[in-house]
């Protein structure tokens, strides 16, 4: 397998075996080419036509680059990628086809051919073949461009490395062979890929992070739709098709005095108002065009919104099963040919919203293209490639350095002869491979260690894939809590939340419903994952189940129609999930614009304050029990002042449950205390300073509940 300087010379048989498979291995690997990302195939064929030009020179190379070449115009049904795969692999050979080049392929001249190669010729051809032979978008082709740069310095560099392990194993077999590589280049060599792996890494865990909390925005948001279905159903009853056609509306742009107020309650979901005397549900904005059906109740009749999709698309449709799912109420729908890429962009999301025993209408389905999801994931991607493709550039100019440095280090300690120092350059690597000197040395020590490395590596592994998951949850929790809190109405709030670990249970909401605005501070037991699943759903149970009973500006009792919203969700969790175990205390209080009264129910939450003046507080008691507990329970409403001036803070137990590293908790004594102290600061100020003192009192204590705390100020009556 000896590099062969002449056009001319004849190879032997085991030499014309091994073309071969190199042959074959490259017309495999690019037939069964892994995907990556949006279905973006990696093709990795140029690794082993390069590999059969680095071991035999002439056009050997070019040879074994046919058939993987050939390939491509089976996978993409066009010759564009074969002719540009093997004007790469001939651009290179032409370049280096002199007996004299050896020194400086074996010294790694072939990585700066393939990058430059690929930055003026490879990467501009196929932005241009795409943008104006294809019709593919901008960013599309761009991406396209950057993963073929990152493709191309790969291969060599994987190239380069199997070429340079099979010359160090070659020289250990035939002692007087001069086959000598690069100690620099392959150090550099190695440099670069762990480089890209690494990063590649990394970026494959943020496009899974990104799917998944695009995919829960989409079940977020069907959600919304299909409960305001049956909210609809219950003032209005559906019956026919018909019914669905005016159902769901375009939002209606803001006037401009509105525009702060409603920018506050722009979300990803649905909502319900209220045109020409008949209740709609607006859709949210970005959203494009949805269909979906139902079945009412005994009847089994199905209702369909749109039926030509039903009749004529969604039959040509199957469920896309590569794609990671992080739900089984959502499933992809795409047809059946094409690549991944074209599947995705001409598929539906399939959402089935979960039966409610309450409800006549059941198998709620809700079809949504996929489209914006995957321009979503392309933006991501385009992004990703983009910094990849910058880090392959940085690791090409750095690695030379820092190989060169490493390289003096090796040099000085591997053995030699004499005769050999002066006959070559130190920088050329001597007729013992230096992997194998360097690891004889060690090898006592590996044995020794490589049971307690494996074990390391399994943990590692568990805890990275914990760690990511937890990472996800955590990141779509926040998307529930409220952002940007309300600005110009009779009051201030403010709140936060800080979990005990990645993701907690304790959540606060504020949320207005013209002149009605709501505050909602909660704590669902335990910590973890489960409490925070168990906080999505009740959160969404109570702010929809509000949105829709306070649909009408004028609510004759309002602690009435509290109490039943609480009431309803508490029928309903302890109803379908009272086996779990999980249950909720809620603080859920109202403001009105033009009274000074605030209504609250509270759910065997913790004691609210009001600070009425100096030392002066009232404490809003819980008035009925947990929500999730007991099917039936009664819960009752209260009303109290809240007058100009006054504070209202809401917290969870996590407050004055603190303990310091005595064994004390802070209790309610102590922030009766602090509320007193800091009454006369803005509540910014204020939340600030409790977060700043609950720390000082844990000194260096371990938090072990979730912390979340709301103020509230009332500054003046909006007549």
């Amino acid at each position: 397998m000896g590099m062969k300087g002449s056009k001319t010379h004849r190879l032997s048989k085991a030499e014309l075996v091994s073309l071969t498979l190199l042959s074959l291995g490259g017309l495999i690997i690019t037939l069964a080419a892994p995907s990556v990302f949006l279905g973006m195939r990696l093709l990795l064929g140029s690794s082993f036509s390069l590999l059969a030009f680095l071991l035999y020179r002439s056009y050997w190379g070019l040879a074994v680059a046919i058939p993987s070449s050939l390939a491509t115009i089976w996978l993409f049904g066009d010759v564009l990628t074969a002719c540009r795969l093997l004007a790469e692999i001939g651009v290179i050979t032409w370049l280096n086809r002199k007996k004299s080049c050896d020194k400086a392929i074996r010294s790694g001249r072939l990585i700066r051919d393939v990058a430059i190669f690929a930055v003026l010729i490879g990467c501009p051809f196929l932005y241009l073949t795409e943008i104006y032979h294809f019709g593919t978008p901008h960013n599309v082709a761009l991406t396209l461009s950057y993963k073929n740069f990152i493709t191309s310095v790969f291969n060599i560099l994987v190239a380069y490395a199997i070429y340079s392990w099979i010359e160090l194993k070659r020289n250990r077999r035939f002692k007087g062979s001069h086959h000598r590589i690069s100690l620099k280049t392959l150090t550099s060599v190695v440099l670069m890929l762990t480089c890209i792996v690494l990063s590649l890494s990394l970026i494959a865990r943020g496009f899974v992070i990104a799917s998944d909390r695009s995919q829960m925005l989409i079940i977020q948001r069907n959600a919304s739709l299909a409960s305001l279905i049956q909210q609809i159903h219950h003032s209005d009853p559906i019956s026919n098709s018909s019914d669905l056609e005016e159902l769901i509306v375009e939002p209606l742009r803001p006037s401009s005095k509105n525009t702060k107020e409603r920018d506050l309650d722009t979300t990803n979901e649905y909502d319900i108002d209220s045109r020409d005397g008949k209740y709609v549900i607006v859709k949210p904005e970005g959203e494009s065009t949805v269909w979906y059906k139902l079945r009412l109740g005994q009847d089994k009749q199905t209702i369909e919104y749109k039926p030509d999709f039903f009749e004529n698309i969604l039959p040509e449709l199957e469920v896309y099963k590569p794609g990671r799912m992080i739900s089984t109420q959502l499933r992809a729908l795409t047809p059946s040919n094409g690549s991944k890429l074209d599947r995705l962009m001409a598929g539906y999301w399939a959402y089935s919203y979960p039966n409610n025993q309450y409800s006549e209408l059941k198998d709620i389905q809700i079809f949504t293209p996929l489209k914006p999801y995957v321009r979503g994931l392309a933006e991501s991607t385009n992004m990703a490639l983009q910094l990849l493709t910058q880090v392959v550039i940085i690791s090409l100019l750095v690695s030379n350095f820092l190989a060169k440095k490493l390289t003096d280090e090796w040099v000085a300690i591997l053995p030699r002869k004499n005769n050999d120092a002066q006959k070559y350059d130190l920088e050329e690597l001597y007729k013992q491979s230096p992997i194998a000197e360097i690891s004889s040395s060690v090898d006592t020590i590996n044995e020794r260690t490589s049971e307690i490395i494996s074990a390391k590596k399994q943990i590692e592994c568990l805890n990275a894939m914990t760690q990511r998951q937890l990472s996800t949850a955590s990141e779509i929790q926040r998307f529930f809590l409220t952002k940007i809190f309300p600005d110009g109405l009779s009051y201030e709030v403010i709140a936060l939340t800080r979990p005990a670990y990645d993701v907690g249970g304790d959540w606060y909401d504020t949320f207005s419903v013209g002149k009605h605005s709501f505050f909602v501070v909660a704590d669902v037991c335990d910590k973890g994952v489960g409490s925070a699943l168990f906080m999505s759903v009740f959160r969404t149970l109570i702010r929809y189940s509000t949105r829709f009973s306070f649909r009408d500006e004028n609510v004759a009792d309002i602690e009435r129609v509290m109490v039943d919203v609480i009431s309803d969700v508490n029928q309903y969790m302890s109803a379908n999930h009272g086996d779990s175990a999980y249950f909720a205390t809620v603080f859920f209080g109202h403001l009105h614009e033009d009274t000074s009264q605030l209504s609250y129910v509270s759910a065997g939450h913790e004691a609210v304050l009001i600070r009425k003046a100096a030392g002066v507080f009232a404490e809003l008691e819980a008035t009925g029990p947990a929500l999730g507990i007991f099917d039936g329970a009664i819960y009752n409403g209260s009303t109290t002042s809240f007058c100009a001036g006054e504070k209202l803070l809401a917290y969870s137990d996590g407050v004055i449950d603190a303990r310091n590293p005595l064994g004390d908790s802070y209790r309610i004594s102590r922030l009766k205390n602090y509320f007193d102290r800091f009454g006369g600061y803005e509540i910014v100020e204020m939340q600030d300073a409790l977060l700043h003192e609950l720390d000082e009192f844990m000194e260096e204590s371990e938090q072990f509940d979730d912390i979340t705390m709301m103020f509230v100020k009332r500054i003046d009556i909006i007549k």
